[in-house]
């Protein structure tokens, strides 16, 4: 989900207002935090490249066939054992 960034800019922009009118400084660096925070934010989001993507396409499953085998007619080999080679 993206935010649009005049929201983004808009809350940056509150929380200094509410920065400026405290004289708390404890409270002053938790809003710069949150400024911080959500400037991150938009940098990060403008450096990521949105790689396409796929077409999903509903997974069908095709009903297994059991296929009888023909048994070679050997001396040596192919019995009914799974050892005869």
């Amino acid at each position: 989900m993206q935010i649009p960034l005049h929201k983004i800019l808009t809350k940056m922009q509150t929380e200094l207002d509410q920065a400026k009118q405290t004289n708390n400084e404890e409270k002053i660096k938790e809003h710069l935090l949150v400024i911080r925070t959500l400037s991150d934010l938009v940098v990060e989001e403008g450096s990521r490249v949105e790689s396409p993507k796929p077409a999903t396409t509903p997974f069908i499953q095709q009903p297994v066939s059991t296929t009888q085998s023909t048994k070679l007619k050997e001396d040596d080999g192919n019995g009914d054992s799974i050892f005869d080679f």
